[in-house]
């Protein structure tokens, strides 16, 4: 885990390094790397035991279902969750780093996502999201244009069991490379992220979107697969967002800096 502050918000960068193997020795330097490992441990035997059902009326996608187990009196009320994922793209899918982050805000809900407005960035199907509506005040699921029926799709296949627990989810267009955040800005006491840079170049966007949606005070929890393509970038984006107080009115995307 790497975590960092400047004077107005905090960025924890949570490190996903795959999958555990059950045997793997394995030695904790802090007590979140511990719970980050049972999380994975948790997540896996979800993961590989989940079947997927081919969805007759949705071509070229599967239905899934995530339960989301309460471990102990302290943690949140179990959770059932029904997604469409493509079957065959890259894309529109929950990956295991989402699961993960996933099942940690399902830990932590009450202690960090209680009463607060959680914005996920680059949703995908937004299961940290969902998850943390839970305990949250309001979520606002974010995804480019492309995704955004598939996500839709997903919030209103869970419509009526978000309205029976209370829940308050909404989907909103986000791009990354679009100047600004427009209604977003300053909207986020807490930021989730999972997995969402796979590429070279999109670290300083998503740099400067997290700084214009968090609020004076406000955290980020990014779970990131360190095997993916950028994952540099974003560590060195990020450091360079956290030492520069600038209002995020003002940043503009670029791939060398952040201005």
């Amino acid at each position: 885990m790497l975590q960092g502050s400047s004077e107005s918000f905090t960025v924890v960068l949570r490190v996903y390094t795959g999958l555990p193997e059950d045997d793997m020795p394995r030695t904790f330097v802090t007590e979140e790397d511990r719970e980050m490992y049972m999380c994975e441990v948790a997540m896996k035997q979800q993961y590989l035991a989940r079947k997927a059902e081919a969805a007759e009326d949705l071509p070229g996608f599967e239905r899934r279902r995530f339960t989301l187990e309460s471990s102990s009196e302290d943690c949140g009320p179990p959770l059932v969750l029904n997604f469409r994922e493509n079957a065959h793209l890259g894309v529109g899918r929950v990956w295991r780093c989402a699961s993960s982050l996933a099942k940690w805000v399902h830990w932590h809900g009450e202690e960090l996502f209680w009463g607060k407005r959680v914005v996920e960035l680059g949703a995908g199907c937004g299961l940290p999201g969902f998850v943390s509506s839970l305990f949250a005040k309001e979520v606002i699921l974010t995804e480019r244009a492309s995704e955004l029926d598939n996500l839709r799709a997903i919030l209103q296949d869970n419509s009526l069991k978000l309205q029976g627990i209370g829940a308050s989810v909404r989907v909103e267009e986000l791009d990354w490379q679009q100047l600004g955040v427009g209604s977003l800005v300053d909207a986020a006491d807490v930021a989730l992220a999972s997995e969402v840079i796979y590429s070279e170049g999109a670290a300083s966007h998503f740099a400067r979107t997290l700084r214009g949606c968090l609020k004076s005070g406000g955290v980020c929890h990014l779970m990131q697969d360190i095997k993916r393509n950028g994952f540099g970038d974003l560590k060195h984006y990020l450091e360079v967002l956290l030492r520069v107080p600038e209002n995020p009115r003002k940043c503009r995307p670029s791939s060398a800096t952040l201005e």
